[in-house]
């Protein structure tokens, strides 16, 4: 949109976990941001609170706009914007707030990422009939109805927040470089044994987490009973250490654990690969089954770039539908991997399905097709 004008606006808690974790390399990274937006305003705003008050109850919810809000309200004044792009339920809620009292006629587009009423509700506990629970829920519905469109990630969380009233939806899938990753990962040296199966888990795995060593272990033994030979790898950034013997006690011993700190180091790594996997957990609470049926993570969005078909628990519903829709894989029952034949296996290996995963990252996934995606958005709430 070379006829507009935009800024990047990033408001973050005094206290939060980038900074705990990276300490000063966090500053560092704001500044690459800052470069990779090379001509665009980048602004900060102090959020005078922990970042543990991002998971609100009722009664914590505001506290994280008290000062927040009039850093916001004096930058919006300056800048006067037709779109107001929020990427949280928090910004979203500051935005549409900060029109009504400033009596602003800018568009509101809530960008949700997730279902976050169903995530605070199961990080906090809250029960269902509670008090909390319903002050999100109504929350949730009142940033729906107000907001001129609301983009998910997934036609699973769409229709969710479709059944919520939003005045418009669109679906855009989460971005990768998928240019960068079919470059990279076609050319690396190939150095997998000929009859083995190469199977790739990216990502966090752990047994504290919703990526359970326990799922791959059991998909990974079908895989040997099924087809004899199978390679493990995973790439992750979880503790190397610590994983391995959690996965040694589930009795795998054999398989190699890497970590990759660049696009290009994790290309290369799937690069002579055969399939990727995502094999989740099983969930069981009402909130964990709405959470999981509209979920969408970025390793398959990297996987596919990469020309890697995909093994999906049925139960990550953003990524098995994309998997099943497109024929880019299987998307498994984890209770009894019934889909998962040697047939269906060699199909993945051999049936043009390399070829489909790139042609389907680059349909829904490519950064630039998602660009344009969203200046179609931005064109259609202030036409």
């Amino acid at each position: 949109m070379p006829e507009s004008k935009f800024f990047f606006v990033s408001a973050v808690p005094l206290l939060h976990s980038g900074l705990v974790r990276e300490r000063a390399a966090y500053f560092k990274e704001k500044n690459e941001v800052r470069k990779r937006l090379k001509g665009i305003p980048f602004f900060t705003l102090p959020i005078y609170a922990p970042q543990n008050f991002v998971f609100s109850s009722r009664h914590s919810f505001r506290t994280m706009h008290i000062g927040a809000s009039w850093h916001l309200a004096r930058l919006l004044r300056r800048i006067d914007p037709d779109v107001v792009h929020c990427r949280s339920y928090h910004a979203t809620y500051a935005a549409l707030q900060l029109r009504e009292r400033l009596g602003k006629k800018y568009k509101v587009i809530f960008d949700a990422r997730g279902v976050w009423s169903a995530e605070v509700a199961l990080k906090r506990n809250f029960p269902e009939e509670g008090k909390n629970y319903k002050f999100l829920l109504n929350l949730e519905k009142w940033i729906v109805e107000k907001s001129d469109a609301t983009i998910s990630v997934s036609p699973q969380m769409g229709r969710y927040f479709e059944n919520l009233g939003c005045n418009r939806s669109a679906c855009i899938y989460l971005s990768a470089p998928v240019d960068k990753f079919e470059k990279l990962s076609s050319s690396a040296p190939k150095e997998k044994e000929p009859q083995a199966i190469a199977l790739v888990y990216l990502g966090t795995l752990g047994v504290d987490t919703w990526h359970k060593p326990s799922e791959l272990v059991a998909l990974y033994k079908h895989l040997v009973a099924l087809v004899g030979r199978v390679r493990l790898k995973i790439i992750t950034m979880s503790n190397h250490g610590a994983l391995l013997k959690q996965l040694e006690a589930l009795g795998l011993c054999d398989v190699e654990i890497v970590s990759t700190k660049s696009i290009e180091e994790l290309a290369a790594e799937l690069g002579g690969m055969d399939i990727g996997v995502l094999s989740y957990f099983k969930p069981k609470t009402k909130n964990e089954r709405l959470l999981s049926s509209v979920v969408m993570a970025v390793k398959t969005a990297e996987y596919l770039a990469a020309g890697l078909p995909i093994l999906v628990n049925k139960y990550c519903g953003g990524a098995a539908e994309v998997v099943s829709t497109n024929s880019v894989g299987i998307a498994y029952n984890p209770d009894t991997f019934e889909e998962i034949t040697e047939h269906a296996l060699n199909s993945l290996r051999t049936g043009g399905a390399q070829q489909r995963s790139v042609f389907i990252a680059k349909d829904l996934f490519d950064r630039s097709a998602n660009a344009q995606r969203y200046a179609k958005t931005y064109r259609q709430v202030v036409s």
